[in-house]
């Protein structure tokens, strides 16, 4: 059985995104500097997904790809 990857939490893609902005020079508006949760919510829960038996998100580029639909 395939070990299902480490997938990244809602609270450490703020950290990374205030982190960024922080030494950016951004600007960083709480609590978590977000346009749209429900996309960030939506994109982490169905990275580990499989459709007809094939992973939906076998790669990083595929989850980037997903995710620049969003914006």
């Amino acid at each position: 059985m395939a070990r299902a990857r480490e997938v990244i939490t809602v609270d450490e893609v703020i950290e990374i995104n205030r982190r960024m902005l922080e030494a950016s020079g951004g600007s960083f508006i709480p609590p978590g500097n977000f346009l749209n949760r429900n996309s960030l919510d939506y994109i982490l829960g169905v990275i580990d997904e499989s459709l007809f038996g094939q992973p939906m998100y076998p790669t990083v580029q595929a989850i980037e790809v997903q995710v620049s639909n969003f914006r």
